[in-house]
This record gives C-alpha cells, structure tokens and sequence, in this order.
C-alpha cells in the first residue's frame, strides 16, 4: 500500500495483482479502475493512487464505468 493505510500507488497495486505497472495504467486509462491524481498543480505527469475501497470492488468484480478526468 501507499503511505496513505486507505490507498495503493500504482507500483504497489501493480505488484498485489502480480503485473506490471503499464497493466494497472491501462485499468485506469480505460476507466475499469478509478484512480485520483495526487501529483501537484501544473505538474506535467499524474500521479494515481488507487482507494483501498477501490481495489475491493475491482477484485469483485465491480468495476468503474467512466475514465478519469483529463488533465488540462
């Protein structure tokens, strides 16, 4: 988990199900996984971080429907 005891980072949510990083990108960027960017304003990269409450509804199989945000 991240530093956060309520949500992952990409690496450690990559490294529980086993897969690379570029996977749990593909989850998000897709919207089957939400994620909310954490990184700072004007920053050029995003940086997800996945609710543990999140992970436990994907695992069932529950999923989100919509991609997140753009970033402008």
């Amino acid at each position: 988990m991240s530093n956060s005891a309520n949500a992952y980072t990409v690496t450690a949510l990559a490294r529980r199900f086993g897969c690379d990083k570029d996977t749990i990108y593909s989850l998000i960027r897709s919207g089957r996984l939400r994620a909310f960017d954490i990184s700072k304003p004007g920053s050029k990269r995003a940086t997800w971080q996945i609710s543990a409450s999140t992970v436990d509804d994907f695992e069932r199989g529950e999923t989100s429907t919509k991609p997140p945000a753009k970033r402008r």
